[in-house]
Order: C-alpha cells, then sequence, then structure tokens
C-alpha cells in the first residue's frame, strides 16, 4: 500500500481509540512528533 493509504488505515486503528481515551489536542501533537 502507498504510504497516505497506509497511514489511514493505522489512524483508523490506533489514533481514533486513542482520541476516545485521551484528550485529543494531546494526542495530535504525540502523534505527530515522531513522524518528523
Amino acid at each position: 500500500l502507498p504510504f497516505c493509504e497506509r497511514w489511514k488505515l493505522i489512524e483508523k486503528e490506533v489514533i481514533e481509540p486513542r482520541n476516545i481515551e485521551r484528550a485529543a489536542p494531546i494526542n495530535y501533537r504525540y502523534e505527530m512528533e515522531p513522524f518528523r
């Protein structure tokens, strides 16, 4: 899969459940940093 497609799958499996558990602004900062 292209990276953008893989990222969509990762986003659904990883980020969405974590957004339910934690506050979203904290999540977005945490998620983006490893990919810079």
